[in-house]
């Protein structure tokens, strides 16, 4: 099923201070990147946010998301500044994930892999239409309720984090192919071909000029700093050769990371809301499995033949792609 470019902008005429196109210009350079490729898009002009403080106006896309997945079945979200250079074919979504994204503790390119901890920046993010995503959104918007001044991707990685949310949201990270900045010179990454690129500065590097615009306020609340979790797990990277993939894929083995194919099945959303039903616990992202239940989901061939193995608990923790891909209940 096709998916839909939603994006939003204000300030007609105006100019970013880390740009050199009016929001206008890059609304319609969206436009065209859309139409060139043959994708569907939604791309609103939003006067009304100029008069509210910058911060609130920019956290206000987890709301706008949240209307967007109820009139679409699939969505990607893109800040208006966003190139689209090619199809994004990983985005056809063959694992059915609710959630892909571009998480910066994925990609070995930028330093270790770990699966399991969400960070992002939030120009790019696609939500695939279920009782997963919609939940996450839900949740997102009533963190940014609670902290309106806080950073809005801070907001949703705190939010994916402390409801646990890789248990329930089927997730698929995205390479740095499909959030790349050109202009950040601490990325080593010269040659790659972007698939989606944001030309501007992720943000304003000029204290001066983001407390002119922002004011003196504090966006990124302690508790929301998740690098400290961050860890490099001794697990199986899960994936397939898939479009966009060889370099990063080429990396982890480079990094001494091991690799699992994991082909998806055919799925229905309307069979059960959970895809592996256990008896067992969860902890510090391993499954303890005592007990299988169900298993259904687009995983389900892959994990039925690990269950002819002996020892599926050990199988399912060292494969990240199972956690990453499957909604789990435990019992």
């Amino acid at each position: 099923m096709d998916f839909v470019v939603c994006s939003r902008w204000w300030g007609r005429g105006k100019y970013p201070s880390n740009g050199d196109k009016s929001y206008d210009q890059m609304a319609q350079s969206l436009k065209d990147d859309c139409k060139r490729l043959g994708l569907k898009f939604h791309i609103e002009e939003m006067p009304e946010m100029t008069k509210i403080h910058p911060q609130k106006a920019i956290n206000s896309k987890a709301s706008f998301m949240y209307d967007c997945l109820k009139k679409f079945d699939r969505i990607l979200y893109l800040d208006i500044d966003m190139v689209i250079h090619k199809f994004p074919k990983l985005l056809e979504n063959k694992y059915y994930a609710d959630l892909m994204a571009f998480n910066w503790n994925y990609d070995p390119r930028l330093g270790i892999v770990d699966p399991f901890i969400f960070e992002l920046a939030s120009q790019i993010i696609y939500f695939r239409k279920s009782w997963a995503s919609l939940k996450l959104l839900r949740l997102w918007k009533k963190e940014i309720k609670r902290r309106p001044l806080a950073a809005d991707d801070r907001l949703l990685s705190y939010t994916f984090h402390s409801q646990k949310a890789i248990r329930w949201c089927r997730v698929d990270w995205l390479p740095v192919e499909y959030d790349y900045n050109p202009k950040d010179t601490d990325w080593p990454l010269r040659g790659i071909k972007p698939v989606i690129s944001h030309p501007n500065d992720q943000s304003n590097n000029n204290e001066n000029s983001f407390i002119e615009k922002f004011g003196n306020i504090n966006r990124v609340p302690k508790n929301t700093q998740l690098n400290m979790k961050v860890r490099q797990r001794n697990v199986c990277i899960g994936l397939m050769k898939r479009p966009h993939m060889s370099v990063f894929r080429r990396n982890l083995l480079r990094k001494g990371y091991k690799i699992c194919t994991v082909i998806p099945n055919k799925y229905s959303e309307r069979k059960n809301k959970y895809d592996l039903i256990v008896k067992g616990n969860f902890r510090n992202f391993k499954l303890t499995i005592k007990k299988v239940i169900y298993i259904g989901g687009p995983l389900s061939n892959y994990f039925k033949e690990l269950m002819k193995k002996k020892g599926i608990t050990k199988a399912f923790n060292n494969n990240s792609r199972l956690l990453m891909g499957m909604r789990i209940k435990t019992m």
